[in-house]
């Protein structure tokens, strides 16, 4: 099917590969809400790149081929720009915009999810490929957002706050991984992953300074080295995976119905 069905998660259960990733992802998930609790999301979000290194190696196991020197160079492009980012980070806060402010954020970034998926609905020549692919970097971006403000009500203790957060993170993370999936029905598993990855950091760094305070007494220097270390992270990250060794141990494609 062109459109998103609810009932290919279902057949995506049947695929081992795809539920051990899964259960990764999962997993892996409590661990950076930890980390919001200890260092800004402006570093935190680009720094899951580093978790690029694991299929890189996972894929060169699969395919029985050694590294590529140009892989290793992305690597060492990624620990740069990461490396980079920890430097002129902001320190971690749990200050965030008025309640007006945050609400009008977040709710734009879900509207962006929902017209992206009513669009691929309608009939026409749009390219519904493209627009799962903004709808789950979008809303994988939402996620991560929303992690963060759980991480804040949790290290504040508002208890019920952060009930509400962690149910509208599974909401989002729920969707972003559907669509993501849908996506992989029409585009190739290198461009799905490059784009959704760019998004889904990109927008939540980029809104970070207003809605969560997380600029600093930073100068003009400063402000500059961390664009080029975001730039340099996500440049290295998307190359990763467009390689055939993260291309081969990621792809799970979906096969249509």
């Amino acid at each position: 099917k062109d459109t998103v069905a609810p009932a290919l998660l279902g057949r995506l259960t049947l695929h081992r590969r795809w539920i051990v990733g899964s259960v990764i992802a999962v997993l892996g998930w409590p661990l950076q809400a930890l980390a919001l609790t200890r260092a800004p999301l402006t570093l935190v979000q680009p720094t899951l790149a580093v978790g690029l290194v694991l299929p890189l190696v996972f894929g060169a196991r699969l395919l029985h081929e050694p590294v590529r020197r140009r892989d290793i160079g992305f690597v060492g492009l990624l620990a740069m720009g990461v490396s980079l980012l920890a430097v002129a980070a902001p320190p971690q806060t749990t200050a965030t915009a008025s309640i007006p402010a945050l609400t009008a954020a977040l709710a734009a970034l879900a509207a962006v999810v929902l017209v992206a998926f009513v669009l691929t609905l309608r009939p026409g020549r749009l390219d519904r490929g493209l627009l799962m692919i903004i709808a789950a970097g979008v809303a994988f971006a939402l996620a991560s957002m929303t992690t963060k403000l759980l991480a804040d009500a949790l290290s504040r203790r508002t208890w019920i706050a952060a009930l509400c957060w962690g149910l509208a993170t599974a909401a989002a993370g729920g969707t972003g991984l559907l669509e993501e999936m849908s996506a992989l029905q029409r585009r190739s598993s290198s461009n799905v992953a490059s784009l959704v990855f760019a998004l889904e950091t990109v927008v939540p760094v980029a809104l970070s300074p207003l809605l969560f305070g997380e600029v600093g007494n930073a100068n003009t220097a400063t402000l500059l080295l961390r664009a080029v270390a975001l730039a340099t992270t996500v440049i290295a990250a998307v190359s990763l995976t467009r390689t055939s060794l993260v291309i081969e141990a990621l792809a799970e494609r979906p096969h249509k119905a």
